[in-house]
């Protein structure tokens, strides 16, 4: 995830820690952070001599100033076993179609391709990490956001109500086409996500230049993800 580990080395996470939230299930965002030897705290605990790790919610809270990772919609490498969920370090590897990673057998923990993420998230890991972020998001100010449509009603309402009810708080949106992304946004008449973008509640930014004295609560860049690096967006 070279880009990835681009965007991360010019945050200098291990000098000023962040939280990462990411609804992907795959461990790009984890290879990233690992690429540049950045410490994080994700929920789960070494279980000793043993290739997994244990979810125990006070890690998410744990008074470290490492980077914390959130994953809303679970991971590849997130199973459910005798009663506990589980994290395997190395799942890339030694896997077969019986949910088989080197001999450890479980039940994979993700949410995908259903409708009723909003149920899912009550159960198993996700209340906690979910109380967490919504916890995190009283200490922040502002949130850098990539890749998102906004599509998901439990993290837009609350990206919305962080916005709203609380003053000072900006949304900075690196998209290619931001243009479409409002578009798309507007025409679906779900709560909080058909209205998410009203007039005067964002400004779209051609050069990074004009992020820094932009007005609205959220801006939005237009420049791919992965194009960041071979311009002048990063200072």
């Amino acid at each position: 995830p070279q880009a990835l580990t681009l965007f991360f080395k010019s945050l200098d996470l291990n000098k000023h820690p962040a939280t990462v939230c990411t609804l992907n299930h795959d461990l790009k965002t984890e290879q990233a952070l690992n690429n540049l030897s950045v410490g994080y705290k994700d929920g789960f605990t070494q279980i000793t001599e043993s290739s997994a790790m244990r979810f125990a919610p006070k890690e998410l809270v744990d008074s470290t100033k490492e980077c914390t990772l959130y994953k809303l919609h679970g991971s590849i490498n997130w199973f459910w076993s005798g009663s506990e969920y589980h994290k395997l370090l190395e799942p890339d590897t030694d896997y077969d179609s019986g949910d088989n990673y080197r001999g450890y057998v479980g039940t994979a923990n993700l949410l995908s391709g259903t409708i009723n993420k909003l149920e899912a998230y009550n159960y198993g890991v996700y209340p906690w990490i979910w109380a967490a972020f919504q916890n995190q998001l009283l200490a922040t100010k502002r949130i850098i956001c990539s890749g998102y449509g906004f599509m998901d009603l439990g993290v837009t309402s609350r990206l919305h109500g962080w916005l709203t009810s609380l003053s000072g708080n900006q949304l900075l949106i690196i998209d290619p086409s931001p243009k479409a992304l409002i578009e798309r946004c507007k025409r679906h008449a779900i709560s909080n996500i058909s209205g998410f973008f009203r007039e005067g509640t964002y400004h779209i930014c051609s050069d990074a230049n004009e992020i820094e004295n932009a007005p609205t609560p959220i801006i939005l860049l237009e420049c791919g993800f992965e194009a960041l690096n071979e311009s002048d967006h990063f200072p």
